[in-house]
C-alpha cells in the first residue's frame, strides 16, 4: 500500500482537566515511542492512528 503521509487536518478541543488537547492523525504504520500503536480509526478505508498531545506538544 502506498504511503499517504500525514493527514492535513488537526482538530483542537478544550479539555478542562488537561488544557488544550491536540489530535493529530498519523498513519497507523508509525509507532509511538513505546512501540505501540495509538487508538486507530479508518479514513477512506485506510487505517490511521490518533496521537494525543497536550499544549506543549507532549504525547500521552
Amino acid at each position: 500500500m502506498a504511503s499517504l503521509g500525514k493527514l492535513d487536518a488537526v482538530a483542537t478541543a478544550d479539555a478542562h482537566l488537561s488544557g488544550l488537547i491536540r489530535f493529530e492523525v498519523d498513519e497507523l504504520s508509525s509507532l509511538d515511542d513505546e512501540g505501540k500503536n495509538s487508538p486507530e480509526i479508518e479514513v477512506g478505508g485506510v487505517p490511521w492512528a490518533f496521537n494525543v498531545c497536550n499544549e506543549n506538544g507532549l504525547r500521552f
